[in-house]
């Protein structure tokens, strides 16, 4: 591990950090970089102070943590000096991969719990502009939303919850798929994302896991 996650403080009920805890995050999360196929049990999240995420990009594992929260937008972070920031769920920014994102412009047809403020409900169409680095571009993404009761892919919840489909198009690159969230409906918090965020990248698999105080 060539670096230590920086100084972390989190004013939020989801997993805070102190200052000595530090350490210890910083060998949970190289213990479980070395174990790329690790499963998260309720034993493993049991034991666990803070919020975390487990990232499956293609080439391999990592667990990040929660650094800040602003509004719907959740800062995660590893040892790697690797970021993702989501909103409610949806990756919109990527730093210190070989290839990253950011979205810098949404615009929804629902004037109503917009996909472009972090929510899921049937949306006929959705603008985007996403900058992709290496190599450059800036591209017009159109994509329409559409959710469906499903059982959760993942340890924490054992009720039904909900999962919307992204049907996305670039017409300028030729380049289209789906993206899908899970999202609990009671309180629109998200459970899992598969998401395509470069054209030349597989898509990115991330399971979310909340601490709360």
């Amino acid at each position: 591990m060539s670096k230590i996650l920086p100084l972390i403080f989190i004013l939020s009920s989801c997993g805070a950090i102190g200052l000595q805890e530090l350490p210890i995050i910083a060998s949970q999360i190289y213990d479980f970089e070395k174990n790329n196929t690790l499963d998260v049990t309720k034993e493993f999240y049991n034991t666990k102070k803070f919020s975390f995420i487990k990232v499956n990009k293609g080439s391999g594992q990592s667990i990040m943590t929660l650094s800040t929260i602003e509004g719907n937008k959740y800062t995660w972070l590893n040892s790697l000096d690797e970021k993702i920031v989501t909103l409610n769920g949806r990756i919109i920014e990527t730093k210190g991969f070989e290839k990253n994102m950011l979205l810098t412009t949404c615009k929804s047809s629902s004037g109503l719990r917009d996909f472009c403020d972090g929510y899921y409900e049937d949306q006929s169409h959705v603008s985007q502009t996403v900058f992709f680095s290496n190599p450059k571009a800036l591209i017009d993404i159109n994509s329409s939303i559409q959710d469906e009761e499903v059982n959760s892919p993942t340890i924490i919840h054992n009720h039904k919850i909900k999962l919307a489909k992204e049907n996305f198009s670039a017409n300028l690159i030729n380049w289209k798929g789906v993206n899908y969230f899970w999202f609990d409906p009671n309180d629109d918090m998200p459970i899992k994302t598969i998401q395509y965020t470069h054209p030349m990248i597989e898509a990115i698999e991330i399971e979310f896991y909340f601490i709360y105080e």
